[in-house]
């Protein structure tokens, strides 16, 4: 049986946004970024019995493809999922994005949201080395990881009417790491019962992923739930002490109502707390 082409399958997906067929979203995993959700994304896509993936992981329609429609969107997802079954997406700038929670609130009300976070300190490292080293894209910054996380505030102004711009995206290092006032933007415009919080230590614990199985209504086939395997890791560096000092300083005080705000501990959180 011949299988279709890339030039047939791309056809395809333009007849499916022209004609706006597919289907929406049940959930989304938004972030943080380096936080997990490639590792969580595709645990789900392991054993996930009845999950119906997306053409890709991250989708980026909310930060940067908002302009090309709903139809377009659509395309993404299966064209028929069935009953039971359940289909979602993962894009880890969504979690930061500040545009992308009243985009969700409009066209997708009743989805189920989860949110993943760590160490504000090592979530940045993690990220600056992936784009500088690991992933080796166009986000390449410059500079050191000191002087980047030192100009960070003289490097980018957030343009609210712009849905994105390269700064906002890649040298955003500390601001990424300011969860308490990305989580209430979004437990502003949706119920507690839509909201899983999840730390990066949890993706190791099947208790915890059979929570988010259940959570997502997925059902998990265990014996094909691998949670040694290691997704986008990066290559190991070691941080300069001063550079970890200065950004313990800086985010210290700005995570009083996490516990809170999120309804959990996190392992790493009480040294921001003195």
């Amino acid at each position: 049986m011949n299988t279709p082409s890339k030039v047939q399958k791309l056809l395809f997906r333009k007849v499916k946004s022209f004609l706006k067929l597919g289907s929406d979203p049940d959930f989304f995993i938004l972030g943080a970024q380096k936080a997990g959700t490639t590792s969580l994304f595709k645990y789900i896509e392991q054993a996930g019995v009845n999950f119906k993936p997306p053409r890709q992981k991250e989708l980026y329609f909310y930060t940067e493809n908002y302009s090309r429609g709903k139809g377009y969107y659509r395309s993404a997802f299966p064209f028929w999922k069935g009953r039971n079954s359940v289909s979602g997406e993962a894009t880890p700038d969504y979690l930061f994005h500040h545009k992308v929670p009243e985009h969700l609130a409009q066209h997708h009300p009743e989805a189920k949201l989860v949110i993943l976070l760590r160490d504000p300190i090592d979530r940045a490292f993690s990220q600056y080395n992936h784009q500088n080293f690991t992933n080796k894209t166009s986000a390449y910054d410059p500079l050191d990881f000191s002087r980047a996380i030192r100009t960070e505030s003289e490097r980018y102004q957030v343009h609210h009417e712009s849905p994105f711009f390269y700064e906002y995206k890649y040298f955003s290092y500390k601001a990424r790491g300011l969860y308490e006032e990305q989580i209430i933007r979004y437990k502003k415009l949706f119920n507690e019962e839509q909201l899983l919080f999840l730390d990066i230590s949890d993706l190791k614990n099947e208790l915890k992923i059979k929570e988010v199985f259940d959570f997502l209504g997925i059902t998990i086939d265990t014996k094909k739930l691998n949670l040694n395997e290691k997704y986008n890791s990066n290559k190991t560096f070691k941080m300069l002490d001063q550079d970890r000092a200065y950004l313990l300083e800086f985010y210290k005080g700005k995570f009083q109502s996490l516990e809170t705000l999120t309804g959990r501990s996190f392992p790493w959180l009480s040294p921001y707390l003195k």
